[in-house]
C-alpha cells in the first residue's frame, strides 16, 4: 500500500507510466525489508518494475537492464550451501 501511494505521488506509478521503473535498492535480496520489497514490487507490478541496483555488507550489483533476482528464500539458502562447503563465508561482488 505505501509503494502504491509513494509512486503515485512521484509519477511512477505502472499506470502513470507504461515504460514501467527503475529502483535500486540498500540491502540483499535475502534480509527482511529489501527481499520482501523485492517479492512485493514483483507481484504487484510484474515486469513494470526493474531492480537495477543492490547493495548490501557483502557487494554489489547493477545492471542498466535490470538484475536477475532469485527468489529471496532461494538465495538465502544457496548462500547457506555455499557456506557449509566452504566452512566460511565467501563475498562475490558482481562486475559491471
Amino acid at each position: 500500500m505505501f509503494l502504491d501511494v509513494a509512486l503515485m505521488e512521484m509519477g511512477m506509478h505502472p499506470s502513470q507510466r507504461p515504460e514501467g521503473f527503475t529502483v535500486k535498492l540498500t540491502g540483499g535480496p535475502d534480509g527482511d525489508v529489501a527481499g520482501n520489497m523485492i517479492k512485493i514490487m514483483h507481484r504487484e507490478y510484474g515486469s513494470a518494475v526493474r531492480v537495477v541496483g543492490l547493495a548490501d555488507a557483502t557487494g554489489c550489483a547493477e545492471d542498466p537492464d535490470g538484475l536477475d533476482i532469485v527468489h529471496p528464500k532461494q538465495h538465502q539458502q544457496q548462500k547457506l550451501r555455499e557456506r557449509s562447503v566452504s566452512g566460511k563465508k565467501k563475498t562475490k561482488r558482481a562486475e559491471t
